[in-house]
């Protein structure tokens, strides 16, 4: 699913916190951390915009970039971004829908700069029992491929590579409706059909996968093994897609299949980009150059390919690579100057170091600059917070609900534990549509299902009455409100005013849930505790000092964090202290069955974002 909302500017700092919470391995309590990225990327980078006007799902007609077809005229104005650029990607079905003359100018202007082709595909076959509607599937794949590098080749090009769309994810981890549960071996196997019959006809191409995050590595591994030995070969990479909006420990996953990668020989690659529910360029590519940092500093990845990729309405701009608000400028940017950033602490004050890579002299003390320190509960009663979402309804929009997750259409696994104390939703500051809203008349007009322990009580700040809710990891479920009627077009705000329990982390999101024609768009907020952030700047040696405020929770995770520029990489470092600490859900993958049907009543299946059939109210690409 690909919601369209964006999150205020407040909520910024919960977002880069929340997506630190499951490394890896996590420092121990009182030593520092630090992180770096290398001082020069090796890495191959990919390109892939989307283009405007492609063939797509009805809600994706404004999608995509507006200049893609200026891209490919020797002046145009990428020459830096597309110097650094070894791969371009492209959808099936432009290639399969663009004109023959257009797609002559884009294929010799790629040879002319030295870059390979590239075109994601679905390579599973539905069938009388699963596979139609779900994304990876398409009728006839291979036919279609075919089809697809043909006209490449009538445009005297060649695609030298295929990346296979999602095959695991949707063939055996997916749930929702025609689900097919494969085995990974079964899905290499019926893969491998359809290498077969591409390869018969065009013997050089290589093939790679794309998986989602919401996917166990495990699969993706026993895939990767099952594939060499059906088709003679490795797959050519793996590239992955991190759900950063709603899995707490895509920085751990994203590690973990890098290296299950790397032990097979197997290129991996990360997919870099910004949030579904962004509502322009700039944030869209802020979001995906702070993703790039995350994972390349404090996430200590080092993916083979950097993959570039948009299949969401921004950005609209492609060009020129010199704008900050252009797609290519984030190649530019991916081998500007990076950052290095150290944390620790004293008592009570949290201490560091920030530097910058100078071309000539490494790493150098970088003054002047404001350094963030967050501090996340572990434990704890937690506090009142209000998680705000605020975007715009949907164009297509019949109606809306707001809505809680645990353990469930989220691919996450974890304790939960929430007091909420009125829900709100409203357009243009107007009155609130949601019905008993503050649970004044207990659960009604409030519907629950699975196993979760969701009661009403009088509430503990005060007047009035309060919702409680609580899962173990064991548990799953949700809480809906009756449908309300929403105006398309309108700027609205929804508020959960709530006290989540730091043990939370990881375990669901609060939501609104519109029904539009395709099917549902469902922006979110993570179930986390709120941050607590203080600022601090740095003196001429580059240090810093940020007295934290009392009282402090008893077990917290401290996060330092150095914004970065258009021009300088973000930093960030992490730090945990007091004790016992407790990470509540960040290291459970996911069962290889996960139940992701999330429509509203009355929603139907519609094409997916890349403009294939799927499920819209799966886990965000």
């Amino acid at each position: 699913m690909h919601r369209l909302c964006v999150r205020p500017a407040h909520l910024l700092a919960l977002a880069l916190a929340v997506i630190l919470a499951g490394l890896a391995v996590l420092p121990s309590p009182g030593r520092p951390e630090v992180s770096t990225a290398e001082a020069a990327p090796s890495q191959e980078v990919w390109f892939a915009p989307y283009p405007y006007g492609m063939v797509g799902a009805p809600w994706q007609a404004s999608f995509g970039s507006v200049d893609f077809k200026n891209l490919f005229t020797p002046r145009a104005s990428w020459a830096t971004a597309s110097s650094r650029t070894g791969v371009f990607q492209f959808y099936q079905n432009w290639l399969l829908n663009v004109s023959a003359a257009d797609l002559r100018t884009e294929v010799r202007d790629l040879a002319r700069r030295g870059m390979r082709i590239a075109v994601e595909s679905s390579a599973l076959t539905p069938d009388a029992t699963c596979g139609l509607g779900v994304e990876g599937f398409q009728p006839d794949p291979a036919a279609n491929t075919l089809k697809a590098l043909k006209n490449v080749k009538d445009a005297t090009g060649a695609v030298a590579l295929v990346v296979l769309a999602e095959p695991v994810s949707f063939g055996t981890a997916y749930d929702g409706p025609n689900a097919c549960r494969w085995t990974p071996i079964e899905v290499a196997s019926r893969v491998a059909t359809y290498v077969a019959a591409v390869r018969a006809v065009y013997p050089s191409v290589k093939f790679g996968s794309t998986e989602a995050d919401w996917t166990p590595v495990a699969s993706v591994a026993a895939f990767a093994d099952a594939f060499a030995a059906a088709t003679g070969g490795p797959l050519a990479f793996i590239h992955w897609d991190a759900d950063w909006q709603r899995r707490t420990d895509w920085p751990q996953r994203a590690r973990s299949m890098e290296t299950e990668a790397e032990n097979r020989g197997i290129p991996f690659g990360m997919i870099y980009f910004g949030n579904p529910d962004d509502t322009l360029d700039v944030a869209w590519l802020q979001h995906a150059a702070e993703h790039m940092a995350v994972y390349e500093t404090l996430g200590q990845g080092s993916p083979s390919h950097a993959v570039f990729q948009s299949w969401h309405k921004f950005p609209q701009r492609t060009m020129p690579d010199a704008s900050t608000s252009s797609f290519a400028n984030l190649i530019v940017r991916y081998f500007n100057p990076r950052t290095a950033l150290t944390l620790g602490l004293s008592g009570s004050t949290a201490t560091g170091v920030l530097k910058k890579q100078n071309q000539f002299l490494g790493y150098r003390a970088f003054s002047s600059q404001t350094v963030n320190v967050s501090i996340k509960p572990l434990d704890g009663p937690g506090r009142y917070y209000e998680y705000t979402i605020i975007g715009t309804v949907p164009p297509d929009a019949t109606g809306a609900a707001l809505g809680v997750r645990m353990n469930i259409e989220c691919g996450c696994n974890g304790v939960g534990e929430f007091s909420l104390y009125e829900a709100r939703y409203q357009e243009s500051n107007g009155a609130n549509k949601v019905p008993n809203p503050v649970f004044s008349d207990g659960l009604n007009s409030w519907g629950t299902f699975g196993d979760i322990a969701i009661t009403t009580a009088p509430s503990d700040r005060g007047a009035g009455t309060m919702l409680r809710a609580s899962v173990g990891p064991s548990q799953a479920g949700g809480l809906n409100s009756t449908v309300f009627a929403v105006s398309p077009g309108k700027t609205y705000q929804v508020t959960f005013s709530a006290n989540v329990a730091p043990s939370s982390i990881g375990s669901g999101y609060f939501a609104v849930m519109f029904a539009v024609a395709s099917g549902e768009r469902r922006p979110t907020v993570p179930l986390e505790a709120p941050l607590t952030t203080v600022k601090a700047t740095t003196n001429g040696f580059g240090n810093y000092s940020a007295a934290l405020p009392a009282p402090l929770p008893p077990a917290y995770e401290l996060t330092a964090s150095y914004a970065g520029t258009p021009a300088i990489w973000a930093a960030y470092a992490r730090q945990l202290a007091g004790g016992p600490a407790v990470v509540a859900s960040a290291t459970a993958a996911p069962s290889e069955g996960m139940t992701l049907d999330c429509r509203l009543p009355g929603a139907e299946d519609s094409g997916d974002a890349r403009g294939r059939a799927a499920t819209l109210c799966r886990p965000p690409r």
